[in-house]
């Protein structure tokens, strides 16, 4: 939601303010971690975009299990009972992360990034334009679907200021 002349403070004429610094979203969860099927995630945003969001009735009255699955995540990271698994995670992820890059490195058609990652979820990776007659991108995605059983999406999907060939 953009910021109009009613949704600032009465006081304020102006974006000055450090009320109206910044303009990063950050929305994250715990699904992939914690449980694929229990959703609680947290937005992180500058103070007037979060009161922005907070007027809409779908994030006031939140429902459901969400509320008793937020205070569950919530003791759990103030308990630091999470603390060892997910130090398990992070050495797998890494393990993965590194194994991953090593492999796609030998594709002579893949672009990866030029430093390796150390851990996480996700790696882009770029393909070449298609000047060799056919879409290398839809080509590999097809091999590794077919061929391995491995199903990824392509970066337009997931952000569309992404180029066509990541």
């Amino acid at each position: 939601k953009s910021v109009e002349k009613k949704d600032i403070d009465e006081n304020s004429n102006t974006f000055e303010t450090d009320i109206y610094q910044g303009c990063c979203i950050s929305i994250s969860s715990f699904t992939k971690i914690f449980s694929p099927g229990i959703r609680c995630g947290w937005i992180e945003a500058p103070t007037y975009i979060i009161q922005s969001l907070t007027k809409h009735g779908y994030i006031r009255s939140q429902g459901g299990c969400a509320p008793f699955v937020g205070a569950i995540m919530t003791e759990a990271l103030k308990s630091q009972i999470c603390n060892q698994f997910l130090k398990k995670l992070i050495t797998s992820y890494s393990r993965k992360a590194k194994l991953l890059y090593q492999i796609l490195s030998k594709e002579p058609l893949l672009i990866l990034p030029p430093i390796p990652p150390t851990g996480g979820y996700f790696l882009w990776i770029r393909f070449p334009e298609s000047s060799l007659g056919f879409n290398v991108r839809d080509e590999f995605m097809s091999f590794c679907k077919v061929r391995k059983n491995i199903i990824f999406m392509p970066g337009n999907v997931c952000d569309p200021c992404v180029p066509d060939n990541v």
